[in-house]
């Protein structure tokens, strides 16, 4: 370290040593201690890590030898009311500027430091040890009197079932909170895992003021705990508390848009009318503001034109600012117990106070302490998502479309300064004059660079790859730089982005010379106030999409994967080509920003473990890189008896998956074991171009045989399940988002059937660059990622049968290698067990028709 003196420390204004001495500071034994661990390092500078007692240290451990840099390995092991001690060989105590840093980092953790020296005879205190508020901690008995028999919600739930598991759980998370454990739990269906997560997280919230934060990853169990079990525990309890939704800020209509969209239409694109005037006219009764509340579903580029935005949000200065939807949303945030989110958010907001060094403040959602994460299995795909990168035609040229419409030139922000500037009588012809000519053309000259960019990567990337697949994903790699035209496409591209920044620096230069023109000018500046903050936006954003498009495929790093996903345009659009920067390992980020900064982190699901070990889901999240002794683990399995209510279905003699004739085989077999059901099935695919194929074969035979008949894509996902739960016979077609987050129970759900084991597509560039890692480290990609991976997919897929003790039904397999491939073994037994039939495909149909003639109601025990 630089051991230059300081005049004054921020935590010690005086600059001089604490006025307890030593021994009142540090205990006997841990003096000896760091002695002896000094002296074992010849003198160099060491760091420990302490633990205190009523302000006194009682137990060291040494964590690290070296300088700052090694400070942050030991922040994330310290805990509030930590100490960390630090030696000077020099024996000198004055805190260095690289003292004062690192204090000022711990201190915003409530982390103590301390400096000594080498002999351990005097002792300067940077940041004195922070006094641990004495916490009220949850005890079981008062969990059992809610959730167990005779409890609260047994009295006032009419058949309400005490669940052992959910108890279990229950006490299990009360134990996270009271020893700020990373738990990690998996709580097959029917456990009620959401009552079990939600009693203790609001007993703590309320009792020690301390916020908690339920995340989930689908609106229907969002809508579940707001609508359903949230509110019932408010009336059961008998508890003050306060829990509200969250919502994304683009949900929020902002109140100074739509008076500008109301004052001055010749912004926005014609054809809208119909639907800008009726939210105008709902924004004039909605006391809620958000999308959810209109009463039609507008376009999505109309809903934005009217949807609040933090980049062009004038905040203080707007004078709608009291009344602002989204502000009073935010408000009443502020003031929850606990805050139901969505992964996204949760993400957004680790990302920001990740990026500011700061826990304790407001960033997407208020201040924080314990989180609790359901549909936890889908954590590295939402951060790997989410901390990525992306770029894509349309995303450059919706930018560019706001600050002109290509079409109509009238339109758009640049067009719509240009008339407010002429009309005020302050003079900025100059900036008219700009705007009309040399601004105009660079926009112009971007745009044709933009759309003619993307087509030559288009053409470029399906050169290299021919298929018939409508859909191709290609890693961009050297393999890809190596190619003969990469020089051609690698030039065109940087020279658009080199127009980008030549628009951004245009569009810059126009907002500082609308600041010095509306100088002095007090109702100009106000006037204008608006697009000038929305042009800085722009221009922000559109220096994000170049900065990603050179990175993505320019730069060069080992811990991201650069892709490329190409689509053929349909009904005479161009052809969609969007550009990825996915990290490789996502846990770093996730330790780093979440395990280290929280007290409590409660990961739950159905499926987190395969065969009963929770190691995968571990290494993907991260979780194996935190301390062991902060890590929990529970198993609770479905209370359902599957021996009675379900049967596994496999099928021997239909082809590999991956031969030419298997889309005409399951076409064959698919619409007999809709039959044999009485139709009642899903049947999940793991490509649309297999699911659309099948589809195409049998939509007729299955209509034929009395049953409607639907699939993915022919209408939004809410609308089918709707239909699908109200036509107990239909039959529904899906892919990935069907394998997941479907809940229909009872008689309209009594087939699943699987086409294919869900392994990852051998075109996926993230699977391929992490199987790829795994191999180079001597492991084996397959069964340390493919396989696993499958089979908590196919675990969801399982799992969306049985949703009640009174629901009864087949899952059907038809990719025969669950039944003759040795890892086939892995799937099956990672299901619960229940009645098995494998055989042929006659053989497996007569045994589905028989099981289905056998159902009855089945009684609750």
């Amino acid at each position: 370290m630089d051991y230059s003196p300081l005049t004054s420390s921020p935590f010690n204004p005086y600059n001089v040593p604490s006025v307890k001495t030593l021994t009142e500071l540090i205990s006997d034994n841990c003096v000896s201690l760091l002695r002896d661990a000094i002296s074992a390092a010849k003198g160099n500078e060491v760091f420990f890590l302490c633990s205190t007692e009523d302000g006194i240290v009682t137990s060291a451990k040494p964590l690290a030898r070296g300088n700052e840099s090694t400070v942050p390995a030991i922040v994330q092991l310290a805990r509030f009311g930590d100490v960390v001690i630090h030696n000077h060989p020099s024996g000198g105590l004055t805190p260095s500027n690289a003292d004062i840093s690192v204090a000022s980092g711990l201190a915003s953790s409530g982390i103590g430091f301390y400096i000594v020296n080498n002999k351990v005879t005097d002792i300067y205190v940077v940041v004195e040890p922070f006094r641990k508020e004495a916490m009220s901690l949850l005890e079981e008995g008062e969990v059992d009197k809610i959730l167990g028999p005779g409890g609260i919600i047994s009295k006032k739930l009419p058949g309400y079932e005490v669940r052992d598991a959910q108890l279990q759980m229950a006490m299990e998370v009360s134990r996270a909170f009271n020893t700020d454990k990373l738990l990690l739990v998996e709580a097959g269906t029917g456990v009620g895992k959401s009552m079990a997560y939600l009693v203790p997280s609001i007993l703590w919230a309320v009792r020690n003021r301390e916020r908690v934060v339920v995340s989930t990853n689908t609106i229907n169990l969002q809508e579940q705990l707001s609508k359903k079990d949230i509110p019932f525990l408010h009336s059961a309890m008998g508890i003050d508390f306060k829990a509200v939704l969250v919502k994304g800020r683009g949900n929020y209509a902002c109140l100074r848009k739509a008076r500008e969209i109301e004052k001055e239409p010749s912004l926005f694109a014609e054809g809208w009318d119909k639907e800008r005037k009726g939210i105008l006219e709902w924004l004039k009764k909605t006391k809620d503001g958000s999308l959810s509340d209109l009463s039609f579903s507008p376009k999505s580029d109309v809903w934005e034109e009217f949807a609040s935005e933090a980049d062009t949000c004038l905040k203080l200065r707007c004078e709608f600012f009291s009344d602002c939807f989204f502000n009073k949303a935010r408000r009443e945030v502020a003031s929850a117990d606990v805050i139901v989110a969505n992964h996204h958010l949760l993400f957004s907001d680790l990302a920001i106070r990740a990026a500011k060094a700061d826990y304790s403040e407001t960033a997407v959602l208020p201040p924080y302490s314990r989180v609790i994460i359901d549909e936890a299995h889908n954590m590295e795909d939402v951060a790997t998502s989410y901390f990525g990168e992306r770029v894509s035609r349309g995303g450059v040229l919706k930018q560019l479309g706001r600050i002109r419409h290509r079409k109509d030139r009238r339109k758009g922000l640049l067009p719509f300064i240009a008339a407010k500037v002429s009309r005020l009588e302050y003079p900025m012809e100059n900036i008219v004059t700009t705007i009309n000519g040399e601004l105009s053309m660079n926009l112009e000259g971007c745009s044709q660079s933009v759309v003619s960019t993307f087509d030559t990567l288009y053409y470029f990337f399906s050169s290299i790859k021919e298929t018939q697949e409508p859909e191709l994903r290609i890693r961009i790699g050297e393999n890809i730089k190596d190619n003969i035209r990469w020089d051609e496409v690698s030039g065109e591209v940087r020279n658009c982005i080199n127009k980008m920044k030549s628009l951004i620096k245009g569009l810059k230069g126009i907002n500082s010379d609308l600041a010095q023109g509306v100088k002095g000018n007090e109702m100009a500046e106000k006037d204008l106030l608006p697009q000038m903050v929305e042009m800085k936006a722009m221009a922000d954003r559109l220096e994000g999409l170049s900065s990603s498009l050179e990175s993505i495929l320019f730069s060069v790093s080992d811990d991201a994967v650069r892709w490329v996903e190409v689509r053929e345009g349909k009904e005479a659009r161009p052809p969609r080509v969007t550009l990825y920067l996915s990290p490789l390992n996502v846990g770093i980020t996730l330790n780093a920003t979440l395990y280290n900064n929280f007290k409590t982190v409660v990961m739950t699901s159905a499926t987190l473990s395969i065969r009963e070990k929770f190691e995968f889901i571990k290494g993907r999240i991260g979780l194996d890189q935190a301390p062991d002794e902060r890590v929990a683990e529970s198993l609770l399995p479905s209370p359902f008896d599957f021996q009675k209510q379900a049967m596994l279905g496999l099928v021997t003699d239909l082809p590999d998956p991956t031969e030419k004739i298997y889309a005409d085989a399951l076409s064959r077999i698919l619409p007999d074991a809709v039959n044999a059901s009485n139709g009642s099935t899903l049947a999940l695919f793991t490509s649309y171009s297999l699911m659309n194929r099948v589809y195409g074969r049998c939509k007729d035979v299955v209509q034929g045989m009395g049953y409607s008949i639907m699939k993915q894509g022919d209408a939004p996902r809410h609308d089918l399940l709707e239909r699908f739960k109200s036509d107990k016979t239909s039959v529904l077609f899906g892919t990935e988002s069907f394998w997941e987050g479907v809940d229909v129970p009872g008689e309209a759900l009594r087939q699943v059937i699987i086409t294919r084991l869900p392994f990852t597509v051998p075109d996926d560039p993230v699977a391929q660059a992490r199987q790829e890692e795994i191999e180079k480290k001597g492991g084996n990609a397959f069964r340390e990622y493919q396989l696993p991976s499958a089979v908590i997919k196919f675990r969801q897929g399982f799992g969306r049968l049985i949703r009640t003790k009174k629901d009864k039904g087949v899952v059907l397999v038809l990719d025969v290698r669950a039944a003759a491939k040795s890892y086939g073994k892995t799937f099956l037994k990672s299901i619960p067990e229940c009645r098995v039939v494998k055989g042929e495909a006659e053989m497996v149909v007569k045994e589905i028709r028989t099981f289905t003639d056998s159902y009855g109601s089945l009684e609750v025990p």
